[in-house]
């Protein structure tokens, strides 16, 4: 038994740090450093535009009513004969004010509404969250326009009516940050089963609960039954690979059922990762026979299969990549029909002496249609040109292949090495 020391960690963060952080998140992007640098110039013309605007905003001319852009009203003029350019600049001033009274009137209101909802609880707590729910649904800015229609569009107007619907989900936030962790203390309780040989007088006795015990029981003989239900028989040897260069028989044998499972899709050949087979291997019973729980503990990753086209030259630098400096070395567990010969003495890039598919070398203009397993096909374990694959068709899911493969046959011979050699 180990028991481990109490421990005390509390996580605090200024709202000043919170910005920057957000900010610099911001920034890292093009559009939201774009987004950033739109901002900071609204707020700067709205600041200066008083200084630099051309006209005055209230000055009504008849003579240039509704004139089209020009140098000297680049925004034209309006029905009443006012630099639009000018009422433009203004106008941001009032927006700004606007939506600044706004929006603090939204957080106070807001804000010390939800954490006294999140600290109170309860029924209040229910019944207000759901009616906040049901703002949220309103389409709030066709209910602003109406309220401007029948009252007015003055700042008077506009920023209680911002405030109170900015202030909705600032309830729904601020409710959901009283229920953040800010402090988290451990005490390890030792305990031991009912009854054990080796009792400890100084330590409690865990009294199981008939209830939990026979709900994970439930649980634990569905799966069982999961587990055990047979899938096919086969023979030949059936341990997964040791070094992930090992060609094995397993290997081949996933990467014959995978080959069988998405000939509908133009597989010609397919790859099967050998760190991506788990366990000791297969486990047969005395009559070869295996069982779902035998599949599932080599392939359990439950990822599916994806056929994609590659051109020879594109197969070839894929192949190069079971050897190149970028990860680990591994070779392919491939499919029948397919040969490979490398030699590891030759310089990384070049390591392939030959390549072959059903006694033919690899033409690098010719296109194939590959096989191989979702993490494959997403560049996992550094095989970054599985990428690049085209006319892309996702199948069933691996252990699907491998039943589908041993359906309805009496017996399945794993298949001979011989496919992966290494020379030099």
């Amino acid at each position: 038994m180990t028991t481990m020391s109490n421990t005390d960690f509390v996580k605090r963060r200024t709202a000043f740090s919170t910005l920057l952080t957000v900010l610099s998140a911001m920034a890292s992007r093009p559009s939201g450093l774009v987004g950033l640098i739109l901002v900071a110039f609204h707020i700067v013309l709205a600041i200066v535009s008083p200084v630099i605007a051309p006209y005055d905003f209230r000055e009504l001319s008849a003579q240039i009513i509704l004139n089209e852009p020009s140098s000297e009203h680049w925004f034209g003029t309006d029905n009443l004969g006012r630099d639009v350019f000018t009422r433009t600049m203004l106008g941001g001033r009032q927006a700004l004010l606007v939506t600044t009274i706004s929006t603090i009137l939204a957080i106070s209101w807001g804000g010390l509404l939800g954490v006294l909802l999140g600290l109170v609880g309860g029924w209040l707590d229910e019944l207000l969250m759901r009616l906040v729910d049901a703002f949220l649904c309103l389409p709030w800015i066709l209910v602003l326009l109406l309220i401007v229609v029948m009252v007015g569009s003055g700042p008077a107007v506009l920023i209680p009516t911002l405030g109170f619907f900015y202030g909705i989900p600032v309830i729904r936030m601020a409710r959901a940050a009283t229920h953040d962790v800010v402090g988290v203390t451990a005490d390890n309780v030792v305990v031991q089963s009912a009854a054990p040989q080796d009792a400890n007088p100084d330590f409690a006795t865990l009294i199981p609960r008939n209830d939990l015990t026979e709900y994970v029981a439930r649980y634990s003989n569905a799966a069982s039954a999961a587990e055990q239900r047979p899938v096919g028989r086969i023979s030949g040897n059936p341990a997964a690979p040791g070094p992930a260069t090992e060609e094995t028989q397993l290997g081949n044998f996933i990467a014959d059922a995978q080959l069988f499972a998405t000939r509908d899709a133009g597989a010609q050949i397919a790859f099967m990762n050998n760190s991506g087979i788990r366990g000791a291997g297969l486990e047969p019973a005395a009559d070869g026979t295996i069982t779902f729980g035998s599949i599932y503990a080599v392939q359990p990753f439950g990822n599916t299969l994806v056929t994609k086209t590659f051109t020879g030259a594109q197969l070839r630098a894929l192949l190069e990549q079971q050897f190149d400096d970028d990860g680990f070395v591994q070779t392919f567990s491939p499919s029948e029909g397919f040969a490979l010969v490398y030699d590891m003495s030759r310089p990384v890039g070049s390591r392939i002496v030959s390549v072959t598919l059903d006694g033919k070398p690899i033409d690098p203009l010719a296109d194939y249609r590959v096989t191989m397993n979702s993490f494959l096909a997403a560049g996992g374990d550094s095989f970054t040109v599985f990428k690049d694959g085209t006319d892309v068709v996702t199948g069933p899911v691996d252990l699907d292949a491998i039943e589908a493969y041993l359906a309805g046959k009496d017996m399945v011979a794993l298949p001979a090495t011989g496919r992966i050699t290494a020379v030099g």
